[in-house]
């Protein structure tokens, strides 16, 4: 089972990651990716000597949806709670995905 590749074993994460996996071999997704990586801000070294670190968003999954039009979209899902939802680093993280990245994270519950 790829899910166990993963590290998937039990709640709400490996319920939607089952989803997906009927959803990509039915042909309705592709490319669907387990916690892809997103870079927000590389690191740097300010003008002080200060390192700034890399900001880097962990999403739960990505892939490619068809549309009624019949083209594809990118999707990119977080599987949240309400209190998961709200912590304060990923809110800010889901605005930069879209800022910097013009990607609006789904969020699934």
């Amino acid at each position: 089972d790829a899910g166990n590749l993963y590290g998937i074993n039990g709640g709400a994460f490996r319920s939607r990651y089952d989803e997906l996996a009927l959803l990509l071999k039915a042909g309705t997704i592709r490319d669907l990716r387990i916690q892809p990586q997103f870079t927000l801000k590389e690191s740097y070294v300010a003008w002080d000597g200060e390192l700034s670190g890399k900001v880097v968003y962990i999403a739960d999954f990505s892939y490619h949806e068809r549309g009624d039009d019949g083209a594809w979209r990118y999707v990119v899902e977080d599987v949240k709670s309400e209190r998961t939802r709200k912590n304060k680093d990923y809110r800010i993280k889901v605005k930069l995905m879209q800022e910097v990245r013009g990607i609006t994270v789904q969020e699934v519950f």
